[in-house]
Formats: structure tokens, sequence, C-alpha cells
């Protein structure tokens, strides 16, 4: 069975929503806030660039917010 990093990520999420996915110096998230906010920012990022599957740059330090984008 072939599965994604995202489909193995909303699973989880599932199993263990408050359970803590990762965690930098300014802030930490659980399995839920990770998933919700990775969600926002892809459907935030396909309406901007209006498309889908189409690869972007990203460019920020290194930090959860940086996770969430690259999972979005």
């Amino acid at each position: 069975m072939n599965r994604t990093i995202l489909e193995i990520l909303e699973e989880t999420s599932k199993k263990v929503p408050n359970k803590t996915i990762c965690e930098d110096i300014n802030r930490k998230d659980t399995y839920s806030q990770f998933v919700k906010n990775a969600k926002k920012i892809g459907t935030s990022l396909a309406n901007e660039i209006n498309s889908i599957n189409k690869p972007i740059a990203i460019y920020i330090e290194r930090s959860v917010t940086c996770l969430e984008t690259m999972m979005g």
C-alpha cells in the first residue's frame, strides 16, 4: 500500500490529536493543530497561485511554520 506523508499525518492526527508533533523556540504544535495549519496554508497558496500541484519555493527560517508550509 502506497500512502503519502499527508495521509499518514491525517491518520495519526485522528489517533493522537493532542500529542506534540514538533516544537521550536517560539511554539509547539499538536498533530491536530499541525494538520489544520498545513491545510490552511496549502489552500491559501493554491488560491494565491491559482494552481494545484505546481512547485513553489519556500524561503523562511527553520520552524514549525516552515514544516507546516512544506506539508501544505
